[in-house]
């Protein structure tokens, strides 16, 4: 008789292995049920702990993006030379372009991004150094539209 793979296997003292028919007892029951308990046991753990990493990874990105924000914006507002500060702006504008577009849903970032980022002249003034578009107005204005900005949540 071929062995099978849902019997027990019996070993006589002579050598000889033959299958043990297998019975649906109390034992055999609760046996057959730790067995499935551990396989579930493996199986959850496995998918938890996948899901546990995917939470990490997004939860340091946007911990990275809130950090790489916060720092874009400390560098426009210390920033002593106001020549440069077009090229200040480009960086956050390729922040937000490249690294964070998700960023840009929020109407307070699109509006941001429109006046500010989005705009000709900066990048004009980014490329020729030009003086006299950065009035003191223009950047009270601008340090207040940076306090207006929504960061990565």
């Amino acid at each position: 008789m071929p062995l099978s793979p849902f019997c027990p296997l019996e070993y006589h003292w002579i050598g000889v292995v033959t299958e043990v028919p297998f019975e649906w007892t109390a034992a055999n029951t609760d046996k057959v049920l730790n067995a499935a308990l551990d396989l579930a046991k493996i199986a959850f753990g496995a998918i938890l702990g996948a899901k546990l990493t995917q939470w990490q990874k997004r939860r340091d990105k946007r911990a990275d993006q809130e950090h790489r924000l916060s720092q874009l914006v400390l560098r426009v507002r210390t920033n002593p030379v106001a020549n440069d500060m077009a090229g200040e702006l480009i960086s956050m504008r390729n922040f937000f372009l490249n690294d964070c577009p998700e960023l840009l849903r929020s109407p307070g970032n699109q509006d941001f991004f429109g006046k500010w980022l989005n705009d000709p002249t900066i990048s004009l003034l980014a490329e020729t150094r030009a003086s006299g578009f950065w009035t003191k107005e223009k950047l009270e204005e601008l340090n207040r539209d940076l306090g207006t900005l929504e960061h990565p949540k």
